[in-house]
């Protein structure tokens, strides 16, 4: 995890192996654009990218193109925090 002056944030997002997903491990990096949340009660609170940590149990929606390479590079269109704040 590394965060940038600019209040970006990148890191390894690692796929949990008991549920599908398209990609094991992902190089995922947000942007201001990028809606950082958790679920509360019946709606979400928005959290800043700074809020972001190591083991935290996360769920990414990527946006725009996905670098092939591996793990995959892409830019997060949302990150849902599931656990772990």
């Amino acid at each position: 995890l590394s965060a940038a002056a600019d209040g970006t944030v990148s890191c390894l997002v690692v796929a949990d192996p008991h549920v599908p997903s398209e990609y094991d491990r992902a190089m995922v990096r947000t942007t201001a654009d990028t809606v950082v949340w958790a679920p509360e009660g019946e709606g979400r609170r928005t959290l800043a990218a700074a809020a972001l940590r190591d083991g935290l149990r996360v769920a990414v929606r990527f946006t725009g193109p996905v670098a092939e390479s591996y793990p995959v590079q892409a830019v997060a269109a949302d990150v849902e925090v599931l656990s772990g704040l």
